[in-house]
């Protein structure tokens, strides 16, 4: 009786301990009508409604001795995320990689390691880092090519260092349905004097960042992340192609001519138009030579800036 008492503690303890883990390794991943500004500053204002994430070191549960949070959330540019690193002497970093694409993660650097899928492979995730001069890394490693579009900016301040990047959305392919995305983030410290090598993450992944198999879960809202995406359109109106308006030829006869226009809005920049004066039917036809004459030969000049008028229908008729 016993030892069945503590057969059930002891799966009771796992059954809990389990589900607590497994909420530790969980952010709800929240969808923001806000344009994040890549300047390496991560503002209050980017904080609010982001969701927070405190770091531990790999390979155990301890906090690091130079704690970092992150801040992130799907604007309607992609996903952010913003770092604020703990340093005391950030101007002291070390720097080795000074171009694109370099070992940036061996210097001091803030990392993502991030797989549009339900489940992370050792070739459908992406790896991003950038380091305190703001050079960066990145690669897709299904072909070990650098994914484009995205930026990063980075700043530094008394006792700490920041880092924020955006992902565009065209990296951030996958299914609509999708509950989740698997997701890592790091920051390694390289050793300085007397102080060891430090690398903490969200995520314990054992002894290698690179460990897929262990990178966390970011629960998305997709039907929130499509109302954003949805406001944010900017869909821009399309006018109708303009259309030749003849000028008015005098008649040889008495007639009518009749010209309607239809449009929403019409905008005319005009800056010196020659138009000819109508006149008035002649009251014989040996007069009529004469008039015709004068209307093409007796111009009148007008000089206008922007003429904007909105209307249904306007008709000009003259006899």
């Amino acid at each position: 009786m016993i030892r069945q008492g503590v057969c059930i503690l002891l799966m009771l303890g796992f059954l809990t301990t389990g589900s607590c883990v497994f909420a530790a390794l969980t952010v709800n991943l929240s969808a923001i009508h806000k344009a994040p500004v890549i300047d390496g500053k991560v503002e209050s204002h980017e904080m609010a409604g982001a969701s927070k994430i405190d770091f531990i070191m790999i390979g155990g549960f301890d906090k690091p001795k130079y704690p970092t949070q992150v801040y992130t959330w799907l604007s309607p540019e992609g996903m952010y995320v913003g770092f604020v690193c703990a340093d005391p002497a950030p101007e002291k970093a070390v720097v080795t990689a000074e171009k694109e694409n370099g070992a940036v993660f061996n210097d001091d650097s803030a990392q993502i390691f991030l797989t549009i899928d339900r489940e992370s492979t050792k070739d459908n995730y992406m790896h991003f880092a950038v380091n305190t001069k703001g050079v960066k890394y990145s690669t897709r490693m299904e072909d070990n090519t650098p994914v484009s579009k995205w930026t990063a900016g980075v700043s530094t301040s008394p006792g700490k260092w920041e880092a924020e990047f955006l992902i565009p959305n065209q990296a951030l392919k996958g299914s609509d349905s999708l509950p989740f995305w698997r997701c890592n983030f790091a920051r390694h410290r390289p050793a300085r004097g007397s102080d060891p090598a430090e690398t903490s993450a969200w995520v314990n992944p054992g002894p290698s960042l690179h460990n897929y198999k262990s990178f966390g879960f970011l629960q998305l809202n997709q039907k929130q992340r499509n109302e954003v995406l949805a406001a944010a359109a900017v869909t821009t109106p399309t006018l109708p192609a303009s259309t030749a308006i003849p000028l008015p030829v005098a008649p040889a006869a008495p007639q009518t001519t009749t010209v309607t226009l239809a449009a929403t809005t019409i905008t005319l920049a005009v800056t010196t138009a020659t138009l000819p004066i109508a006149a008035p039917a002649p009251p014989a036809n040996t007069a009529a030579a004469s008039s015709t004459a004068s209307l093409v030969t007796s111009p009148l000049a007008v000089t206008t800036s922007t003429l904007s008028t909105t209307s249904t229908s306007s008709t000009t008729s003259t006899r």
